[in-house]
Formats: structure tokens, sequence, C-alpha cells
């Protein structure tokens, strides 16, 4: 489970770490590569290239909170 704590300054739960989140990126980018690797991956080549833009996207969204 995600760790949840309330800021004050900003009156809001926030993600306390990260690290779950870094990890199941990370799993899920390693799955979608893993099956772009797969020989029977033809038939759906364009929705599995799609899935990876969509993981790639989400990761920069990530990393461009966490600068924030």
């Amino acid at each position: 489970m995600w760790e949840i704590a309330f800021d004050d300054k900003c009156e809001c739960y926030i993600h306390a770490s990260m690290n779950e989140v870094y990890n199941a990126l990370d799993e899920s980018l390693s799955n979608i590569n893993m099956i772009l690797g797969s020989r029977f991956v033809k038939p759906l080549r364009e929705e599995a290239d799609q899935w990876k833009k969509w993981i790639m996207i989400l990761s920069d969204m990530v990393d461009q909170w966490m600068e924030c």
C-alpha cells in the first residue's frame, strides 16, 4: 500500500514515499519490453508500442512532479 501523509503546509494529503510508484513503473516497463521482444507479439505490436509510450509518459510525469 502506498504511504500517504497529511501535509500541514498545503493542508492536503501527499505521497510520503514514491518508491512503490517507481517500482511499479519499472516493473511495467520491464514487462512491456519483454512482450515487445517476443516473436509472438506481431498481431498486437501496435497496441504494445502504445502501452510502452503511455508508461514512458507516466514515468516522465512522475519525475516532473518530484522536481516540483
